[in-house]
């Protein structure tokens, strides 16, 4: 019996918030902080991104008049320390957590709910879709192939300063948080099958997976006999691959 042998690869990257952090950070289990070419679609190029802001047991207490940050990070730091005074680089400058709304427009404060502020929902004026994340490279990702790029905003609330200011600093002890996104439109690296061998009552398959980095996450295995009628593409066969990590 002739078997036609074909493999199919996902990627998949975990995004954590720094381990100092002291704001809980949840992403909306529609958002996905890996962009591919899929979010090229028109569907999903414009897709918000949410996630939810909330304290934690180490957030030392929030106040009506405590100013939240929102950025794009540029620098090599950790930490995010120091809220861009490039317009180009903020999200939210210095929206005040004043009485039961958040000063810039209507929305749930960070300071007088368990559920949190979810971002973009609770700020109107705040824009964050797949599309603003792909203008952060000066490639377009979508006609160009992109290899992992990561991209980092911050998020942070100042409990300090009586006013907005750009040069402001986020202490250490501050309540601050970050996402990392990452931006891979590249394919993967083929991945090397050698001799096939028969045995009794099975076959050795051996598979070897780029070692790139990031690595890839799962793989599946495609196996169906081999017929005139063969669909091209594997995943359309009436099979169950065998998935692999």
């Amino acid at each position: 019996m002739k078997a036609l042998l074909i493999l199919g690869f996902s990627l998949a990257v975990t995004t954590s918030p720094p381990e100092d952090a002291t704001l809980t950070l949840t992403v909306d289990s529609e958002t996905s902080t890996t962009l591919t070419s899929n979010h090229c679609t028109d569907e999903n190029i414009s897709q918000s991104v949410k996630f939810t802001l909330t304290t934690d047991s180490m957030t030392q207490p929030l106040y009506e008049d405590d100013k939240l940050y929102v950025w794009w990070e540029t620098s090599d730091s950790d930490d995010c320390t120091t809220p861009s005074s490039d317009a180009n680089n903020q999200v939210i400058t210095g929206a005040t957590l004043g009485g039961d709304l958040i000063s810039q427009e209507s929305g749930t404060p960070l300071v007088t709910t368990s559920v949190g502020l979810v971002i973009p929902d609770d700020i109107e004026s705040m824009s964050l879709t797949n599309q603003d994340i792909f203008d952060r490279i000066d490639t377009d990702a979508c006609t160009t192939e992109v290899d992992y790029t990561e991209l980092k905003l911050c998020i942070a609330v100042d409990s300090v300063s009586a006013t907005v200011d750009d040069n402001v600093t986020i202490s250490s002890s501050e309540a601050w948080t970050a996402l990392t996104f990452i931006v891979d439109t590249a394919a993967p690296s083929a991945p090397t099958i050698g001799t096939v061998t028969s045995l009794d009552g099975s076959i050795d398959i051996p598979v070897s997976v780029s070692d790139e980095k990031p690595r890839l996450s799962t793989w599946k295995l495609y196996i169906q006999e081999q017929s005139e009628t063969s669909d091209t593409d594997c995943t359309l066969w009436d099979v169950t691959p065998q998935e692999y990590a």
